[in-house]
């Protein structure tokens, strides 16, 4: 793809991966959202990256420094319609941003936005490079990275489960969560009521699962579309069968192969 520039928010973690960074190693621009004047060089190409802003005039320099606009809104919904089904979101994305392209994270992710019948790439969320592959330690704690509440509606039946198999529960959250993961026998990776929404279940980038197998360690994740879409032999954390905290920890690491930042920059450099 040539003559292509970023475009976000650089201060929010997910910008800062799939825009900062991947910029940095294209060798292309990576413009901050208030740095984005009218009088700059115009692309062929710009991706815009998450950050959503209902505004006419900013918008209408975005159009102008740019041919195409693609759109990677990872989980834009959750500070502006986090309550729209999936296909009702993407299609009001449209009508506000006018994007040329969108980007999809998942199979489930992909299916959610034909409808606004514009074309569609596909790129998953690439794990954070920082993460070391000998991470994993079999008798080591069960960790949650992200936010608690996502997990908070059953965190009171998952801490003795914890206890009963002699593991210390960490839940951690903030941009540094992903250190929790070294030494980890286990990560949770949960989605429950009420943060199971539909654009959650079918649209969620599964950035915390390419983390997990970059680093090694098992995981057990709540079977949501963008999960079994994204990677088919995850462990099922259903709260019907113990969570299956108990079968994940004696199965071990069983995915491998990480989606890398490599990976998403092979994918955007076929995307014509």
């Amino acid at each position: 793809m040539k003559d292509l520039a970023f475009v976000g928010r650089k201060y929010l973690g997910g910008v800062k991966m799939r825009g900062v960074e991947v910029a940095q190693k294209m060798g292309v621009p990576f413009i901050d959202n208030k740095k984005l004047d009218p009088w700059g060089k115009k692309f062929d190409t710009i991706i815009l990256v998450k950050y959503w802003i209902n505004d006419q005039k900013w918008l209408q320099t975005l159009r102008n420094r740019c041919h195409t606009l693609i759109y990677d809104p990872l989980d834009s919904w959750t500070q502006t319609r986090p309550h729209y089904k999936a296909t009702a979101f993407w299609k009001w994305t449209q009508k506000i941003l006018k994007w040329d392209r969108i980007v999809a994270t998942s199979g489930s992710c992909v299916a959610s936005m034909i409808e606004c019948n514009k074309p569609i790439h596909m790129g998953l969320h690439h794990a954070d490079s920082r993460i070391k592959n000998d991470w994993y330690d079999p008798k080591g704690p069960i960790v949650y990275a992200g936010g608690l509440r996502f997990i908070a509606s059953e965190l009171d039946n998952i801490k003795p489960i914890c206890k009963k198999l002699n593991r210390i529960l960490i839940v951690a959250g903030g941009k540094d969560c992903w250190q929790s993961l070294q030494g980890a026998s286990l990560v949770l990776h949960p989605r429950f009521s009420p943060e199971d929404t539909d654009l959650n279940k079918h649209c969620k980038p599964q950035v915390k699962l390419e983390n997990s197998i970059a680093a090694g360690i098992p995981i057990v994740a709540t079977w949501h579309p963008c999960v079994f879409t994204c990677r088919h032999n995850v462990q099922n954390m259903d709260p019907k069968n113990d969570f299956g905290i108990a079968e994940a920890l004696e199965c071990g690491p069983y995915l491998e192969n990480p989606f890398t930042i490599d990976h998403y920059i092979e994918e955007i450099r076929k995307w014509k």
